[in-house]
């Protein structure tokens, strides 16, 4: 996701922001953990009682760690399209 927040610090008024999200039943809080473990960043939030998001923020982390992981394993399907534009807001 590429957020637009308002910011009192800023200019024009508003900043920008980097939010990468898994977002996965509660049934796999597990799985959630160990990629939290494995990439060794973001957090965990339960959201509706059902499911679980895995959010990273940090551009740090976003930059160095999550997008060399995926183009060094490539997402197939639909949500590379995704992925080609949240690079592309990176760079």
């Amino acid at each position: 996701m590429i957020d637009i927040i308002k910011s009192k610090s800023n200019k024009l008024g508003y900043a920008v922001g980097l939010r990468f999200t898994i977002t996965q039943h509660s049934k796999d809080e597990k799985l959630m953990l160990n990629l939290i473990d494995f990439f060794n960043c973001g957090h965990l939030n339960k959201r509706d009682n059902k499911y679980f998001n895995l959010t990273v923020r940090k551009f740090t982390e976003i930059n160095t760690i999550i997008i060399p992981f995926f183009i060094k394993f490539p997402i197939k399907g639909e949500k590379l399209l995704n992925f080609q534009d949240f690079y592309e807001a990176v760079r």
